[in-house]
C-alpha cells in the first residue's frame, strides 16, 4: 500500500488499520518462571507535592534534558504516559478539574502504553525488559495495582487488539537494533489483558513472523511468516501449543514468503490478499480453507486497499487510470460486469491526475483517489456500490486523508511547492508554496482550503467527531500551535503553545482533548472544544507536580 500514513479513527498515528502493529515495546522472558507471577499495590499519590523535577535534569555538557515521554493512553478516567527514565507511569485525571496528577512507579524503562478495553487498566512495556507490567490505575482514595507477567525472550513488537483486550507479542528480525539479542523466530506470546493473573499462552508458528493482525472484533489474530499465515483462533488457543501456517502461494514455493511480499489481512481476519513484487496481478487466500485464487490484471498495482464491512478490495492501476473493485469472496471466477473486467474485476475510470493513491471511507462505502503529486489537485470519490464517481478541485494537491466514521467529512492535508510562500507575491504561487489542509463536505459537494504556517502533525477527531484538531509545529520558523476546524460551519480556531506540541487525542466522555508537548519535564495540555479553555498540567516524574 502506498496511502499516506493517517486513518479515520479517532487517534490517528497509523494507516487505516485498527492493529497497533510495529510499536517497540517489551522484551520478555520464556526462561521465567510462569508461576512467579507478582502482584503489588502503590498508593503513592505525590500530585499534591512541590516536586523535585527530577523527570528533566541535564545532559553531559550541563544543558537541560527533555524528558523522554511515551505517546499517550486514554483510558475512561486518566490519561496516562510512561516515563521511561523513571520507571513510571505517570496518571492524570481526564475528569473534573483535570489536574491531578499522580505518578505511578512499575519498574523497568516502560517506552510505550496502551489503554485496554473502557476500563483503568493499561499495559506498559520496555524494550529490554523481559517482562511487561499490567496496571489497575486506582480512583480517588484507591490504590494502583501493578502486576508484572514474564512472557518470551526479547520481543520487539506488539500488536494490540482493536478492543484492547488481547495482544500478541514477537519478535521481528527486521526491527531488531544493532547489539541487542535475537529474539524467536518461529514463537509468539498471546496475552488476555482482561483477564487477572491469566499467564501469556506461547504459540508456535513458521519461521520469520513478519506481521500481526487481528480480526476487528478480536476474536481472530493473523500471524504472517516466511511459511504463510497462522490463524490464532483466541478463544480456542488456551494453553500452549503449535498453529501450522496456511500456505499464501499456489506457486509451489513453499517457506518462501519473503521481504518481496505484501500481506493484507481482512477485518474479519478471514482473507488473506497477496501482492508479489514483479509479478502482475495478486493472489487473495480463504484463511478458513486455504483455497488460493488467483486475480490476474495483466499489470503492477501501485496500490491496494481492504474496504472494510464492504468485502470489497480496491485496485489501482496508473495505466489504465482506473480503480478495479473486486469481491473477495468471487475473486478469480469471472463475476466482473465492467467494462474490461476480467477474472472478477470491474473497472471503473478515474478523472485524470487521481491515480496515485488510494484510501478507503471509514465506512468502506467509499474509496478516494488522488495523484499526490504537484498540481494534482483533482480529489476523486467513488463509490463502492454504484461505481459512481464525483470529483473536487481542491487546488492543491493531497498527501494524506482523515475522514470521520460517518462517511460525510475529510481532512485533506497538501503537499506543496519548493520555497517559502511570501506575503504580497501572486495569489497562484503563495498557494502552491503554503502547507494547508482543505476541509471537504460529501453530502454538500463544498471544500475550503485553510493556508497553514507549517505543515500539520499528529490528527485527532473530537468525541462526537463534529471537529478535527491538528497539530501544526516546526522549531527553526518559531511555529508551535494547534488549530482546530468545526466541520459543519468550517469554522478555524487556533491556540499557541511555549514548548512544542507532539501528540494528541480525545477524552472520552467530554469535550475535551489533550496535546502533549516537548518540555524538560513533560507537558500536557488540555483543550475544550466548545469553549476554547485550556488547562495545562506539567512535570512528569516520580514527584509530578503541577505547574
Amino acid at each position: 500500500m502506498r496511502s499516506p500514513p493517517m486513518n479515520s479513527m479517532p487517534t490517528l498515528n497509523r494507516l487505516l488499520q485498527l492493529t497497533l502493529a510495529g510499536l517497540l515495546l517489551a522484551a520478555c522472558s520464556s526462561s521465567a518462571d510462569m508461576s512467579a507471577i507478582g502482584e503489588m499495590a502503590n498508593d503513592e499519590d505525590t500530585s499534591s507535592g512541590g516536586g523535585n523535577g527530577s523527570g528533566g535534569g541535564r545532559d553531559e555538557t550541563g544543558d537541560p534534558t527533555v524528558l523522554v515521554l511515551s505517546e499517550p493512553a486514554v483510558t475512561r478516567d486518566f490519561v496516562v504516559v510512561a516515563n521511561r527514565d523513571q520507571g513510571a507511569l505517570t496518571k492524570i485525571q481526564s475528569s473534573g478539574s483535570l489536574s491531578k496528577v499522580t505518578s505511578v512507579e512499575i519498574g523497568g524503562r516502560p517506552t510505550e502504553v496502551f489503554a485496554v478495553g473502557d476500563t483503568n487498566r493499561v499495559v506498559a512495556f520496555g524494550r529490554g525488559e523481559g517482562s511487561f507490567a499490567v496496571v489497575d490505575l486506582g480512583g480517588a482514595g484507591e490504590t494502583d495495582r501493578v502486576r508484572r507477567l514474564p512472557v518470551l525472550d526479547n520481543c520487539n513488537q506488539i500488536t494490540v487488539s482493536p478492543d484492547g483486550l488481547r495482544a500478541v507479542l514477537w519478535y521481528d528480525n527486521a526491527a531488531a537494533r544493532a547489539g541487542e539479542t535475537m529474539g524467536p523466530l518461529s514463537e509468539v506470546a498471546l496475552l488476555d489483558l482482561s483477564a487477572d493473573g491469566a499467564a501469556p499462552v506461547t504459540i508456535g508458528v513458521g519461521v520469520n513472523v513478519r506481521q500481526v493482525s487481528f480480526a476487528a472484533d478480536g476474536s481472530r489474530a493473523v500471524v504472517v511468516s516466511d511459511d504463510g499465515a497462522s490463524v490464532l483462533v483466541i478463544d480456542e488457543v488456551t494453553s500452549n501449543r503449535s498453529v501450522p501456517p496456511i500456505p499464501l502461494s499456489d506457486d509451489g514455493v513453499a517457506g518462501q514468503l519473503g521481504a518481496d511480499r505484501d500481506v493484507f489481512v481482512t477485518e474479519a481476519a478471514d482473507f488473506a490478499v497477496v501482492r508479489r513484487a514483479g509479478i502482475d496481478g495478486l493472489g487473495i487466500v480463504n484463511l478458513e480453507t486455504g483455497a488460493v485464487r488467483t486475480v490476474a490484471t495483466g499489470e503492477l498495482l501501485t496500490d491496494i486497499e481492504l474496504l472494510g464491512p464492504s468485502r470489497e478490495l480496491a485496485l489501482l492501476s496508473p495505466s489504465r487510470g482506473a480503480v478495479g473493485f473486486v469481491a473477495l469472496e468471487a475473486a478469480g471466477l469471472g463475476s466482473g460486469s465492467g467494462e474490461g473486467s476480467g477474472d472478477g474485476v470491474d473497472w471503473v475510470a478515474l478523472p485524470v491526475g487521481t491515480a496515485g493513491f488510494l484510501v478507503p471511507s471509514a465506512d468502506g462505502a467509499r474509496v478516494f483517489a488522488t495523484g499526490g503529486d504537484v498540481g494534482d489537485n483533482l480529489l476523486a470519490s467513488i463509490s463502492v456500490d454504484t461505481h459512481a464517481v464525483a470529483s473536487f478541485n481542491l487546488r492543491k494537491n493531497t498527501r494524506s486523508i482523515l475522514n470521520s466514521s460517518n462517511g460525510r467529512y475529510l481532512l485533506v492535508v497538501h503537499g506543496h511547492a519548493a520555497g517559502r510562500p511570501v506575503a504580497g507575491e501572486p495569489e497562484e504561487e503563495l498557494v502552491a508554496k503554503s502547507s494547508a489542509v482543505s476541509v471537504v463536505d460529501l453530502e454538500e459537494g463544498t471544500a475550503k482550503l485553510v493556508l497553514l504556517p507549517a505543515d500539520p502533525g499528529a490528527v485527532a477527531l473530537n468525541r462526537d467527531e463534529s471537529q478535527v484538531l491538528f497539530v501544526v509545529s516546526d522549531e527553526s520558523l518559531g511555529v508551535r500551535s494547534a488549530r482546530w476546524i468545526a466541520f459543519d460551519s468550517f469554522a478555524v480556531q487556533s491556540v499557541d503553545f511555549t514548548r512544542q506540541p507532539t501528540d494528541l487525542g480525545a477524552l472520552p466522555g467530554s469535550d475535551w482533548m489533550f496535546v502533549t508537548q516537548s518540555h524538560p519535564q513533560g507537558r500536557i495540555s488540555f483543550l475544550n472544544l466548545s469553549t476554547g479553555a485550556m488547562r495545562e498540567v506539567t512535570g512528569f516524574s516520580l514527584n509530578a507536580f503541577i505547574e
